[in-house]
């Protein structure tokens, strides 16, 4: 927690041990930096080559703010609550994942990313552009081919996600030189694909990110610009513009592939019965669990369309979450800071132990939401609670070579 060459004054030293908003035991908020840990540690950003400078102004880019032509939704509501939630649950899953989180802010360059940056990178992204489908230890629920991630052959720091996404983790996205060399970087790896359609690239560095959307027929290159993404470890909200950015992204993906990138038809030959597509619809709403879910999908053409809707709905083993309860709704579903009203003592935290501290900021990783769980009687779903806790799996094994 301290510098050993700047250590806080003996007088304060008991003051200073304290927990950060995700209860991991830390400094209290307001220590001054100086005796951090990690002070001083964010390297200058790496230089980028003339030839990189002159790749993005070859491009003839456009920024825009929200690249997604996806409109707002309840269904879009959800995925971005549930990913606030299932993000403060990584970051609190284990010290050897704050560690990692806090290393990366150490690293000069891509080209010096460690195994453990990888692992914490990967971790998050995948989790982020995942389709929300979640088993008992919060796992993707894949079909067909098992949805393998595959890395890129000409960046081998790159990983296709799926067909149409492109991630590449970078370093000092909060610098403008290397933004616009991460974007002409992914611009060249979206291009060798030669894709009739729209794909997407995402730059990654875990504290920032920025989504990069080739045209497939005009070839027009338009990216945001530098979002932040991880929350803060003393954040008053759980929301962030990157988590929104990605779960929009994901969404929109997961939309243009019928609700789900990798469920493979079984046969292609139509039902020998001719059900109306409005009935095959109305079976899947009766549908317990995501595994029955996709199964029913991949039975022929016609059930695959009709599972569209229910596909795009987030799902935690046999619980479709419908909606954000009203107790989870921040501020308008932008921001949770309106949380710490009913906090007498706010500025007061670092005096909180670890159990005060968790209840008032539980928000930043956990959520409420309305399910159709016919077992309960609430029929509420919430992240934390111990009926369904989940324990988070290291994905990292699903990136291999291709």
């Amino acid at each position: 927690m301290f510098r050993l060459d700047c250590m806080p004054p003996a007088r304060d030293f008991c003051d200073c041990i304290a927990f950060n908003h995700y209860v991991g035991r830390s400094y209290p908020e307001k220590m001054p930096e100086r005796h951090r840990y990690e002070a001083n540690w964010i390297t200058s950003p790496p230089e980028i080559s003339k030839e990189q400078s002159t790749a993005y102004k070859r491009l003839d880019v456009a920024v825009k703010e929200d690249i997604v032509p996806l409109a707002m939704s309840v269904v879009s509501s959800t995925r971005i609550r549930l990913l606030e939630a299932l993000m403060g649950v990584l970051m609190k899953r284990s010290g050897s994942i704050q560690r990692n989180i806090v290393n990366l802010r150490n690293v000069s360059s891509r080209d010096s990313l460690t195994k453990a940056s990888f692992h914490a990178i990967w971790l998050f992204a995948w989790s982020a552009l995942s389709p929300p489908k979640y088993g008992r230890q919060w796992e993707a629920v894949i079909a067909g081919s098992h949805y393998p991630a595959r890395v890129s052959k000409d960046d081998c720091l790159a990983v296709w996600f799926r067909e149409n996404l492109c991630v590449f983790a970078w370093t000092h996205l909060d610098d403008e030189r290397n933004l616009k060399a991460a974007v002409a970087a992914i611009t060249e790896c979206l291009r060798s694909r030669s894709c009739d359609s729209d794909t997407f690239g995402v730059a990654f560095s875990l504290f920032h990110c920025a989504v990069v959307r080739l045209d497939g027929k005009t070839g027009q290159v338009t990216h945001t610009g530098v979002l932040d993404f991880l929350p803060s470890w003393y954040a008053y909200s759980p929301s962030t513009p990157g988590i929104t950015a990605l779960a929009r992204l994901s969404e929109y993906l997961d939309d243009l592939s019928m609700g789900h990138p990798d469920v493979t038809v079984r046969t292609t030959e139509p039902l020998h019965m001719r059900l109306p597509h409005e009935l095959l619809a109305k079976i899947s709403e009766y549908i317990c669990g995501s595994d029955t879910l996709l199964a029913y999908a991949q039975a022929s053409v016609q059930t695959r369309a009709a599972c569209r809707a229910m596909l795009m709905k987030p799902w935690v083993v046999d619980l479709q979450l419908l909606a954000v309860h009203p107790d989870s709704v921040l501020c308008d579903g932008q921001d949770g800071s309106n949380k710490l009203s009913n906090c007498a003592h706010a500025n007061e935290l670092h005096d909180e132990d670890e159990d005060a501290m968790g209840q008032k900021f539980v928000y930043l990783s956990d959520a409420k939401f309305l399910t159709l769980d016919e077992k309960r009687a609430d029929t509420v779903y919430s992240v934390s609670d111990p009926q369904y806790h989940r324990e988070l799996l290291q994905v990292s094994s699903r990136i291999y070579l291709e």
